[in-house]
């Protein structure tokens, strides 16, 4: 599912990265793991706020799972430890 408040640039008329990111990050608490992707796309504003979330489910212990393209994406953004699936990814 794509979350109705996730949003990419060319759509986010008035929202701000803060903004988009405080309306998930206060629902974190209501999940038991985060799952990002596959379909996130490269947009910034969607790579900057997944950045936040993943921050945020980490200062929570919660366990998360990225889709390959997210991880390309968040690379420069959050320092976490990746195992991939296959050579190519």
């Amino acid at each position: 599912m794509v979350h109705p408040h996730m949003r990419q640039s060319t759509h986010a008329t008035t929202e701000t990265v803060e903004g988009i990111s405080k309306k998930v990050i206060d629902m974190l608490d209501r999940l038991h793991v985060l799952v990002i992707g596959p379909g996130l796309g490269r947009d910034p504003l969607m790579q900057e706020t997944c950045a936040r979330l993943i921050r945020a489910a980490r200062g929570r212990g919660m366990p998360f799972v990225l889709d390959a393209v997210c991880r390309l994406g968040l690379a420069t953004n959050v320092s976490i430890g990746l195992l991939a699936t296959n050579k190519v990814q």
